[in-house]
C-alpha cells in the first residue's frame, strides 16, 4: 500500500474527529444538565464499494461518575469491555449495570446490526462501470457515484396527522487524491480544494430529507437537497486511498421555529424587505461602479509615478556608477601615466644596457678570433712534434737492425770461444797483460762509480721535482674544476640568456600586439569620450526642458480640476524623449570605451609577462657572464701553472734521461773494454734492471689515462711525457742488452769493441733525440702558456664586457618590468573597477531611459487622473532645483571637454597610438635580428652550452686518471730512489774491491791452469749467450713497437689540436653572430624607448581629460539624486491614494456581491417559499426536530438517558500494488 496514503488517511481521520468534536449534541426534552447521557460513536469498516465489513462501537456514559449508585444501561453489543478504567458491569441480555466508582464509563464492543443509512459507491472509467480492483493502475476519465439510502423511518404528528418521515442524517464524505494521479477534479454536491500536490474532495448529502419535507414540484425544483454526490476526474495510473464518511443526526437541532410571528405580518414584512433589498442591490452596484472607476484612475496615476520614479532611480544609479567609474578612470589614468613614465625609464636603461652588451659581444668576438689564431699556431707545433716521433720510430727500427746484425755475428763469437779454449794455454804468457788490464778495469770501475753517482743524482732530482709536479697537478685539477664550473655557469647563463631572449621575443611580440590594441583602444577612447560628452550635452538640455515642463505643469495643477489639458503634458514628454536619447548615446559611448580599455589591459598584461621574462633572462646572463669571467681567471692561473709544471718536469726528466743514456753509453764503452779484459759487470746490470722496472711502472700509469676525454693541451702534454718514458724504457733495455753482450764477449775483445761502438752510437742518437724533444716540450709549454694567457685575457675581457652589459640590461629590464607592471596595474584598475561601474552605470542609465520612454503613456493617464495634488508643488520644486544642478554639471563637463580638445590631448593620444603602430614593425625586426633566422642564433648558443656541460664528465674522468697515474708515478720514482742507494752501494763496493782485484790479478797469473778449465766452462755457456742475444733482439722489437705507439699518440695529439682549431673557429663565428644579435637588440631597445616616451606623453593627456570627466560626472550625479527624490515623493503620494481607492473598491464590491446574494438566496427564496407552501414546510421541520423523529442510539438507550450518536465509515483504498 502506498505509504503516502497512510499519512493522508491519518489526516482525514483527524479532520473527521475534529468535525465530530464540534458537532452539537441533541438535547433531551427534559432538563438533563447533570443527568447521565449516552454519547455513541459507530466506526464502520467497509469495502471500496461501501459494503460493510465490520462495526465497532464506542460508548461514553456521560456524567455517570456523578450518579448515586450503579448506572443502568441498555446495549446489544457483543464483547463489551471497559476501555478507560477498571469499573465492572453485570449484564442480563441487553440490560447492563455499571459500577461507576465515581468515574464516567467508557466501553466498547462490536455489532453486526444493519446501519440506519446505507452507502454505495460505483466507479465508471470512460463511461464503463468497473470494479475498484480493475480500476487500479488504469488511466482515463473517472466518474465516481456515491449514494446514501436512509432506512431509519419514524412516525410523527404533522398537523394532527400521522406522517412517516426519515430521521435526519447529514452525510459528509471526504477523500484526498494525489495530483500525480488525479487532475481536472469536479464534484456536483461538495467542494474541491487543491494545494498543488493533492486534491481534497468533500461531498455532502442529506438522504431522506427531501421526502420528509414533502415539497411540491415547484419548490422541489428550486430547492436541491442531495441524496448523494458524483465526483469526476481524469486519472493516470489510478490509485485511491481510504475515504471517510461522517454521519451526524443533529442537523435541525439548531433551528428555532417556535418564535415565528403571525403569518400575515410575516408576509407584509417580507414584501417590504423585498423592495428594500432590490433598492439596496441597485445602489450597491452603482457604488461599486464608481469606486472601480476611481481605483482604475488612481492605479494609472500610481503606475505612472512609479515608472517615473524607477526611471529617475535608474538615472541616479547610472550617474552614481558613472561618477564611480570616472573616478576609477582618473585614478587608473594616473597609474597609467606613472607606469608609462617607469616604462620610458626602463626602456632607456634597457637601451643603455644593450649598448654595453653590444660592446662586450664585440670584445668577445675579437678574443675568439685571437684564440682561433693561437690554436692554429699550437696545431703547427703539435704537427712538428708528430714529425719528430716519426724520426724516433725510424731510429728504433735501425736499432732493431743492429740487434739482427749482432745475432748474425754470434757464429764468429762462437768460433772465438773455441779459439779462446785452444789458446788458454797461451793465457799464462798474457798474465802480466791481464794484470795490466785489471788495473785498467779498476780505473773503469771508478769511472762506473762516478756514472752511478751521476745517475742516482738524476733520480734524486726527479724524485725532488715530484713534489712540485704534484703541486702542478693539483693546480691543474683545481683549474680544470674551475673551468668546468665556469663552463657550466656559462652554459647555464647562455641557456638563461637564450630563454630570456625567447621570452623577450614573446613578450615584445605580445607587447606589440598589446600596443596595437592599446593604440586602437586609445582612438576608440577618444571617440567614446567625444560621444560621452555629446550625449551628456544632449541629456542636460532635455532634463532642463523636462524640469521646465514639470514646473510649468505644477503652476497649473490648481486649474487641473477645471481644465486638465492646460497642463500641456506634450512639452514634458518631448523633454523626456530628449533625455532618453542622450542617455542612450551616453551608455553606448561608455560601453565602447570600456571594451577598448579591456583590450588595452589584456595587451599590457602580455607586455608585463614578457618584460618580467626579459628581466629574469638578462639577470641570469649577467650572473653567468660574471661566473664565466671568474672561472676563466681561475682556469688561466691553474692551466698556466699546470702547463709550466708539466713541461718543466717533462723537460727535466727527458734531459735527465738523456744524461743518463749518454753516461750509460760512455760507461758501456768502458765496460765493454773492461769486459774484453775479463771483468764482471753483473752489479751494474742489476741496477739498470731496477731502473727499467720503475720506468715501466710509470709508463703503465700514464697509459691508463684516457686522453680522448681530456682537452687537447693536457692530452698533448701527457702523450709527450709518455713518449719520453717510452724512450727511457727502451734505452734502459738497450743498455741492459749491451752489458750482457759485453759480459758474453769478454773473451772476444775485437767483436765486443765493434758491437759496443754500435750500441754507443745508438744510445747517443737516442740521447740526442731526448735532448731535442725536451727542448721542444719546453718551447711548446712556454708558447702554450703565453698563448693561453693572452687569449684567456681576451676572453676574460670579453666576459667582463658581457657581464657589465648584461647587468645594465638586467637593470633596464627590471625598470622596464616595473614600468610595465604599473601600466598593467592602471589598466587593470580601469578594467576591473572603473570599467565595471561604467558598464553598470551605462546599463542602468539606458534601462532608466527605456522605462521613462515606456512611462510617457502612463504620464498622460496620470495627468488625466489627477485629483487634488497640491502637495506635489514641493516635489516639483525639488525637481527644478535638481535640473538646475544637472545643467550646471553639464556646463562644467562641456568646459572640461573643451579644455581637453583645446589642449590637443585627444590629438596627442591619437598621435601616440599611431606612433605605437608605426614602431611595431621596427621592434619586430629587432627581435628577429636578435634571435636570428629560425632562431639560429639562439640554437647555436644552446648547442654550445650543451657541449660545455657535456665536457664535464670527460674532464672529471681525465682528472681521475691523471690522479691515479700520478700516484703510480710517485710510487715508481720512490722505488727508483730507493734502488739508487743500493746502486751507489754497489759502485762503492766495486771501488773498494779494486785493491783486492789487483791482488787477485796477481793470483790470476798463478792460476792460469784454472782459467783453461774455465774456458771449457765458457764453451758450455755459449748457449746462454745465444739466448741473451735473442732477448736483446726481442727488446729492440719492443722498443720499435713503443716508438710506433708514440708516433700514434703524437698523431692523436695533432688531430686533437686540429679539432681545437676548428672549435675556436666555430667560437669566433658564434661570437660574431652574437655581436650581430646584440647590435639588433640595441637598435630595438632604442626604438622601444622612443615608443615609451610617446606613450608617456599620451597618458599625461589622458589623465588630465579623465579628471575633467570625473568632475562633470559628480555634478551629474548630484542633479540626478534630486530628481529621484522628487519622483519618489510623487510616487509615494500616488501609492497612498491608490491604496485607499482599492480598499474602497473592494469594500464596495463585497457589499454589492453580498447584497445580491442576500437578496437571491435569502430574501427572494424566503418570500417565494412563504408565498407558496411555507407553512407546510415549517410544520414538517418541527416534526423532524421532535424526539419522535430523532435517531439517538445505534445499540440501545435506557429510558432514563438522553443520547446522541454519530457514524464514521471508512472505505478501503486501492492501488496497483507498487510502492512510492
Amino acid at each position: 500500500m502506498n505509504r503516502n496514503k497512510k499519512i493522508l488517511n491519518a489526516t482525514m481521520a483527524a479532520g473527521m474527529a475534529a468535525a465530530l468534536g464540534t458537532t452539537p449534541i441533541l438535547a433531551a426534552t427534559q432538563d438533563t444538565e447533570n443527568a447521565v447521557s449516552k454519547e455513541e460513536t459507530v466506526y464502520v469498516n467497509a469495502t471500496a464499494e461501501g459494503e460493510v465489513k465490520d462495526i465497532t462501537v464506542s460508548d461514553w456514559l456521560k456524567n455517570s461518575g456523578s450518579a448515586d449508585g450503579d448506572v443502568s444501561d441498555v446495549s446489544d453489543l457483543e464483547g463489551i469491555k471497559n476501555v478507560k478504567g477498571d469499573e465492572t458491569f453485570t449484564q442480563d441480555g441487553e440490560n447492563v449495570t455499571w459500577n461507576t466508582d465515581s468515574s464516567d464509563i467508557y466501553y466498547q464492543g462490536t455489532s453486526n446490526k444493519e446501519l440506519p443509512v446505507d452507502m454505495k459507491i460505483k466507479y465508471y472509467l470512460d463511461d464503463q462501470e468497473i470494479t475498484p480492483d480493475e480500476l487500479a493502475g488504469k488511466s482515463g476519465h473517472l466518474r465516481m457515484e456515491v449514494s446514501y439510502t436512509n432506512k431509519s423511518k419514524k412516525t410523527v404528528k404533522v398537523d394532527n396527522k400521522n406522517v412517516e418521515v426519515y430521521s435526519p442524517f447529514v452525510m459528509v464524505t471526504g477523500m484526498i487524491l494525489s495530483s500525480d494521479n488525479f487532475s481536472n477534479v469536479t464534484i456536483d454536491n461538495g467542494k474541491v480544494i487543491s494545494d498543488g500536490d493533492k486534491e481534497m474532495v468533500v461531498g455532502v448529502a442529506v438522504p431522506g430529507l427531501k421526502d420528509s419535507l414533502d415539497l411540491n414540484d415547484d419548490l422541489s425544483d428550486k430547492i436541491d437537497i442531495p441524496e448523494g454526490f458524483t465526483m469526476e476526474a481524469d486519472v493516470t495510473d489510478c490509485t485511491m486511498g481510504n475515504t471517510f464518511t461522517m454521519a451526524v443526526t443533529d442537523l435541525l437541532s439548531s433551528l428555532d421555529l417556535e418564535n415565528s410571528e403571525d403569518l400575515d405580518d410575516l408576509q407584509d414584512s417580507l414584501d417590504e424587505l423585498d423592495d428594500a433589498a432590490v433598492k439596496l442591490v441597485d445602489g450597491s452596484k452603482d457604488l461599486f461602479d464608481g469606486t472601480k472607476d476611481l481605483y482604475d484612475g488612481t492605479k494609472d496615476l500610481y503606475d505612472g509615478t512609479k515608472t517615473l520614479y524607477d526611471g529617475t532611480k535608474d538615472l541616479y544609479d547610472g550617474t552614481k556608477d558613472l561618477k564611480d567609474g570616472t573616478k576609477e578612470l582618473y585614478d587608473g589614468s594616473k597609474e597609467l601615466d606613472d607606469g608609462a613614465r617607469d616604462l620610458a625609464n626602463g626602456t632607456k636603461t634597457l637601451y643603455d644596457g644593450s649598448k654595453d652588451l653590444d660592446d662586450g659581444a664585440a670584445e668577445l668576438a675579437d678574443g675568439a678570433k685571437t684564440l682561433n689564431t693561437g690554436a692554429g699556431q699550437l696545431y703547427s707545433g703539435t704537427n712538428s712534434l708528430y714529425s719528430g716521433t716519426k724520426n724516433l720510430y725510424d731510429g728504433t727500427r735501425t736499432l732493431y737492425g743492429g740487434t739482427s746484425t749482432l745475432a748474425s755475428s754470434y757464429n764468429e763469437f762462437d768460433a772465438g770461444v773455441a779459439s779462446a779454449k785452444s789458446g788458454a794455454s797461451q793465457l799464462n804468457s798474457g798474465a802480466k797483460s791481464l794484470q795490466s788490464g785489471v788495473q785498467q778495469y779498476t780505473s773503469g770501475v771508478a769511472s762506473l762509480a762516478d756514472g752511478v753517482q751521476s745517475y742516482t743524482a738524476g733520480v734524486d732530482t726527479v724524485n725532488s721535482n715530484l713534489t712540485e709536479y704534484n703541486k702542478g697537478m693539483q693546480q691543474l685539477t683545481d683549474g680544470v674544476n674551475q673551468y668546468v664550473a665556469g663552463g657550466n655557469q656559462l652554459a647555464d647563463g647562455v641557456t638563461s640568456y637564450v630563454n630570456g631572449a625567447t621570452q623577450l621575443t614573446d613578450g615584445v611580440s605580445t607587447y606589440v600586439t598589446g600596443a596595437s590594441t592599446l593604440a586602437e583602444g586609445t582612438k576608440a577612447y577618444v571617440e567614446g569620450t567625444t560621444a560621452l560628452v555629446e550625449g551628456v550635452g544632449q541629456l542636460a538640455p532635455g532634463i532642463d526642458e523636462a524640469a521646465a515642463g514639470i514646473s510649468k505643469a505644477a503652476t497649473q495643477l490648481a486649474e487641473v480640476a477645471v481644465n486638465v489639458e492646460k497642463a500641456q503634458p506634450d512639452q514634458m514628454v518631448a523633454s523626456l524623449n530628449t533625455y532618453v536619447d542622450g542617455a542612450d548615446k551616453l551608455a553606448d559611448g561608455a560601453t565602447q570605451y570600456v571594451a577598448k580599455v579591456g583590450e588595452a589591459a589584456d595587451g599590457a598584461q602580455s607586455v608585463a609577462d614578457g618584460a618580467k621574462s626579459l628581466a629574469d633572462g638578462t639577470a641570469a646572463v649577467a650572473t653567468g657572464a660574471a661566473q664565466v669571467r671568474d672561472g676563466l681567471g681561475s682556469l688561466k692561473t691553474g692551466t698556466s701553472d699546470a702547463i709550466k709544471q708539466i713541461s718543466s718536469t717533462a723537460s727535466e726528466a727527458m734531459n735527465s734521461y738523456a744524461d743518463q743514456i749518454s753516461a750509460a753509453a760512455a760507461n758501456i764503452q768502458t765496460s765493454v773494454e773492461a769486459q774484453s779484459a775479463g771483468v764482471s759487470t753483473s752489479t751494474a746490470s742489476g741496477e739498470i734492471s731496477a731502473v727499467s722496472s720503475s720506468v715501466g711502472s710509470a709508463i703503465a700509469s700514464l697509459e691508463s689515462i684516457d686522453t680522448s676525454a681530456l682537452d687537447e693541451n693536457t692530452a698533448a702534454l701527457i702523450n709527450s711525457a709518455l713518449g719520453q718514458l717510452y724512450s727511457s724504457a727502451d734505452n734502459a733495455s738497450a743498455a741492459q742488452g749491451e752489458l750482457s753482450n759485453i759480459e758474453a764477449q769478454s773473451q772476444v775483445s775485437v767483436t765486443a769493441e765493434t758491437n759496443g761502438d754500435d750500441i754507443k752510437a745508438t744510445l747517443n742518437a737516442l740521447a740526442s733525440g731526448l735532448y731535442d724533444t725536451a727542448g721542444k716540450v719546453t718551447s711548446a709549454g712556454e708558447y702554450s702558456v703565453s698563448t693561453l694567457e693572452g687569449e684567456t685575457d681576451k676572453l676574460i675581457s670579453g666576459a667582463s664586457s658581457v657581464a657589465d652589459g648584461a647587468s645594465s640590461a638586467a637593470s633596464g629590464a627590471s625598470t622596464l618590468s616595473t614600468g610595465v607592471s604599473n601600466l598593467n596595474s592602471g589598466l587593470a584598475q580601469l578594467k576591473e573597477a572603473g570599467n565595471s561601474q561604467l558598464v553598470t552605470g551605462a546599463a542602468q542609465l539606458k534601462k532608466g531611459g527605456t522605462q521613462v520612454r515606456e512611462s510617457l503613456t502612463a504620464v498622460s493617464s496620470l495627468v488625466a487622473g489627477l485629483g487634488d495634488i497640491s502637495t506635489m508643488t514641493d516635489d516639483v520644486n525639488k525637481l527644478v532645483e535638481g535640473s538646475k544642478q544637472i545643467s550646471a554639471g553639464n556646463e562644467q563637463l562641456q568646459a572640461g571637454y573643451k579644455q581637453l580638445t583645446e589642449t590637443g590631448a585627444a590629438e596627442q593620444l591619437t598621435a601616440g597610438a599611431d606612433e605605437l603602430l608605426k614602431n611595431k614593425d621596427t621592434i619586430t625586426n629587432g627581435i628577429t635580428a636578435l634571435q636570428g633566422k629560425d632562431n639560429a642564433n639562439a640554437n647555436a648558443l644552446l648547442d654550445g652550452a650543451t657541449t660545455l656541460k657535456s665536457a664535464k664528465s670527460s674532464l672529471d674522468s681525465g682528472l681521475s686518471s691523471i690522479s691515479q697515474a700520478t700516484g703510480q708515478l710517485v710510487t715508481g720514482v720512490g722505488t727508483i730512489a730507493a734502488n739508487s742507494v743500493a746502486l751507489r752501494s754497489g759502485a762503492n763496493q766495486l771501488t773498494s774491491n779494486s785493491a783486492s782485484l789487483n791482488s787477485g790479478a796477481a793470483q790470476l797469473t798463478a792460476g792460469t791452469s784454472d782459467l783453461v778449465s774455465g774456458a771449457g766452462t765458457l764453451v758450455a755457456a755459449s748457449g746462454q749467450v745465444k739466448a741473451g742475444i735473442a732477448q736483446l733482439k726481442s727488446g729492440a722489437a719492443d722498443l720499435r713497437d713503443g716508438a710506433s705507439q708514440l708516433r700514434s699518440g703524437a698523431n692523436s695529439v695533432n688531430n686533437g689540436m686540429r679539432d681545437l682549431k676548428n672549435g675556436t673557429s666555430d667560437l669566433a663565428s658564434g661570437a660574431n653572430t652574437l655581436k650581430d644579435g646584440t647590435s639588433s637588440l640595441k637598435s630595438g631597445a632604442k626604438e622601444l624607448n622612443d615608443g615609451a616616451k610617446t606613450l608617456k606623453s599620451g597618458t599625461s593627456s589622458l589623465k588630465s581629460g579623465a579628471k575633467t570627466l570625473d568632475s562633470g560626472a559628480s555634478d551629474l550625479k548630484s542633479g540626478a539624486k534630486d530628481l529621484k527624490d522628487g519622483a519618489k515623493d510623487l510616487k509615494d503620494g500616488a501609492k497612498e491614494l491608490n491604496d485607499g481607492a482599492k480598499d474602497l473598491k473592494d469594500g464596495a464590491e463585497e457589499l454589492k456581491d453580498g447584497e445580491k446574494e442576500f437578496y437571491d438566496e435569502g430574501i427572494k427564496k424566503l418570500k417565494d417559499t412563504m408565498e407558496d407552501d411555507f407553512q407546510s414546510v415549517l410544520d414538517r421541520l418541527e416534526a423532524l426536530q421532535s424526539d419522535d423523529a430523532a435517531y439517538t442510539s445505534f445499540t440501545g438507550l435506557d429510558d432514563s438517558m438522553s443520547g446522541n450518536v454519530k457514524f464514521i465509515i471508512e472505505t478501503e483504498g486501492f492501488d496497483d500494488g507498487s510502492e512510492d
